[in-house]
């Protein structure tokens, strides 16, 4: 009960105290997320767990000293090694390993591990600052389709309100009145499903950037930032004619060379290979054999000699000292069974590798492919709105003069705002497509 009145009153508090973080620039919700997603700031800590596992790895080079002390009471006295019924013995064990592949091979395991992470964080800031500046983009279509489709209800019912004024006065009949009013009703519906996306997208950039939906409320004040590699490309969409190519062969192998240098992806599955490499060499070190030095002081310096004393204060304390070997010469072949399989993973790791670095290359020449087809849409889009705004005009002297019916006028008022709508979405598709490029060749890992 106590959970659920907690609850309530957070839910509560966050309906009244609502955060608002006014965006002007898709920049500034990337900085905010980079500090509060709560998916970076969990790699974050991965990567510290994974950089105190390479010190501890280090640490296993070091010398261990261990304290140990045997307290014990018997029934008669332990003659003839001690005439008392109770025994105190006490010790001193310092170990250092001299030769340890195992432990050799864990130090460059480690580090290899935190690369990966690494590599991981990277690949997850170039994903985030793909989603982030996505949502952002969104978030402004949705507030420019709010206004098309404004402009659109007021046209149509500034169109209804002249049916009505006409069908009074005898110049019209009853079905143009209510046709107006179900253009009316259909374009209001448009307007509220915008209102809807609006809200939902918001939403969705609000949590991208590390916050709960109901607890802040995020305002968009920004527009679309100019990009300079996409202006000079449209210079070339404007030239009419078809099979226009927008890159040329050596900026798309610019792209796929960027991408083998940039993109995290085939960073860590290369990472991965190395990691199964090192694992093979790993289990090939047990065929060495691995040596420790001890050194103990107290009552029981070496494992065969045990000289307890009847008080704690009065033990007999000597010192041993010496090197210990352990080698594993036959297992019936396990080592080496175990190798087999670990050379057949490395081997499925390198494939792998191959395969990401092909994937890669076509996700590049697609988003290519896309920016190039983006480029066009918007750029006939944008010279369609001009033609679409003047054939507004001309349809409404018209209509007043009665040379076209309201059915025309109405269509020249939806193709419009169609219109508009498919330029602010192409230019939506547009600016997803060069960061689309960007994210396949890695290069908004950075931030």
């Amino acid at each position: 009960m106590f959970k659920w009145i907690c609850l309530y009153l957070l839910a509560v508090s966050c309906l009244f105290s609502k955060e608002i973080k006014t965006l002007q620039t898709s920049e500034e919700s990337l900085k905010i997320a980079l500090c509060h997603n709560k998916t970076v700031l969990l790699t974050k800590e991965l990567l510290r767990k994974a950089s105190y596992g390479v010190l501890e790895s280090y640490t296993k080079w070091l010398p261990q000293l261990e304290a140990q002390s045997v307290a014990y009471q018997t029934e008669i006295p332990q003659k003839p090694i001690l005439d008392s019924k109770t025994g105190f013995a006490s010790q001193l064990s310092l170990s250092q390993a001299v030769l340890s592949t195992d432990r050799y091979y864990g130090v460059i395991l480690q580090n290899l591990y935190k690369q990966e992470l690494n590599i991981v964080y990277a690949a997850l800031i170039n994903d985030i600052t793909f989603y982030i500046k996505s949502a952002y983009y969104k978030v402004v279509l949705d507030q420019q389709k709010i206004i098309t489709t404004t402009e659109r209800v007021k046209l149509l019912a500034d169109l209804h309100k002249e049916m009505q004024s006409r069908y009074a006065i005898g110049e019209t009949i009853i079905y143009n009145v209510n046709q107006s009013k179900v253009a009316l009703v259909n374009a209001t519906a448009s307007y509220y499903e915008a209102i809807r996306d609006l809200k939902t997208d918001t939403d969705q950039l609000a949590y991208l950037m590390g916050f709960d939906p109901a607890c802040i409320e995020v305002k968009v004040r920004g527009g679309v930032e100019k990009v300079p590699c996409l202006e000079s490309k449209m210079a070339l969409a404007e030239d009419p004619g078809l099979n226009q190519k927008f890159f040329s062969e050596e900026e798309i192998r610019y792209y796929e060379d960027l991408s083998n240098k940039e993109r995290p992806e085939i960073f860590k599955a290369y990472n991965s290979y190395k990691i199964a490499v090192e694992e093979i060499n790993k289990k090939k070190g047990s065929y060495f054999p691995s040596i420790d030095l001890y050194m103990n002081y107290g009552a029981y310096p070496a494992p065969w000699t045990f000289n307890a004393r009847d008080s704690f204060a009065n033990q007999s304390m000597t010192w041993g000292a010496g090197l210990q070997l352990n080698w594993l010469l036959f297992d019936s072949f396990g080592r080496e069974l175990s190798i087999w399989q670990l050379q057949a993973e490395a081997k499925a790791q390198n494939l792998r590798y191959q395969d990401i670095l092909q994937k890669v290359h076509r996700e590049v020449r697609h988003q290519i492919w896309n920016i190039e087809e983006a480029l066009t849409q918007y750029v006939y889009a944008r010279s369609n709105v001009l033609l679409a705004e003047e054939m507004v005009e001309q349809a409404l002297d018209q209509f007043k003069v009665g040379y076209i019916n309201i059915f025309d006028y109405e269509i020249s008022i939806n193709e419009l705002a169609e219109a508009r709508l498919i330029r602010d979405k192409a230019s939506y598709n547009l600016l997803v497509s060069y960061y689309g490029l960007l994210q396949a060749t890695g290069s908004l890992k950075h931030g």
